[in-house]
């Protein structure tokens, strides 16, 4: 893999090429808050650029393409990026909270990161942005759940650490699980749930 110009990487797959914007990523593989511009489109074998809107509903050639013979799969999510207001206070709350301990720091740009995590469970990461603020009626991380084995001794963890829970500080009912929210210190939600996907796929 290997950039084709200072602002952009391209990803290679036999007879297409995966755009990418490029500008100051930091050292590891999570988007940078500010300049990683995203998936951009397509460009196949002979140049031809197609944006991503057509590619969903279409393959290169104009046929449309099984999603599931097409699609890349991955097996998990790795981790999660967000964007904070202050960094040690969100270090110190997610460490105590998840259970996960702080792998690697740094600076770009003059914006502080780090990534906490723990071997074979994920891997949260964090930009540091001081004068942001989370606004819930535009676009944003709406919350971020995990599933637990146990949700009674999650809620006296939770409990615990002295954090309360959302909706009257007790789990939510859901059709086919159980699920205890919390708030962290900018406003993001995250989610406990006692069963996977909260239990759509028996």
């Amino acid at each position: 893999m290997q950039p084709t110009s200072p602002n952009s990487i391209i990803w290679h797959f036999p007879g297409v090429k995966l755009c990418r914007k490029l500008h100051d990523r930091p050292p590891f593989l999570p988007a940078a808050r500010a300049g990683w511009q995203g998936l951009t489109g397509i460009e196949s074998a002979n140049g031809n650029h197609q944006g991503l809107a057509e590619m969903t509903e279409a393959g290169p050639h104009g046929k449309t393409k099984d999603p599931v013979s097409t699609a890349v799969m991955a097996r998990c999510i790795d981790h999660v990026n967000l964007s904070v207001r202050n960094l040690e206070i969100s270090v110190d709350f997610y460490s105590r909270l998840l259970g996960i301990e702080l792998k690697e720091q740094g600076e770009n740009g003059g914006t502080r990161w780090c990534i906490l995590g723990a071997k074979d469970r994920f891997y949260v990461c964090f930009f540091e942005v001081r004068d942001g603020s989370y606004k819930p009626g535009d676009i944003h991380i709406n919350h971020v759940g995990f599933v637990v084995d146990d949700m009674d001794e999650t809620v006296r963890r939770i409990h615990g650490l002295g954090i309360r829970l959302a909706f009257n500080d007790k789990p939510v009912q859901w059709p086919r699980s159980r699920s205890a929210y919390v708030v962290d210190p900018d406003g993001i939600a995250i989610e406990f749930s006692e069963r996977f996907g909260g239990g759509l796929d028996p």
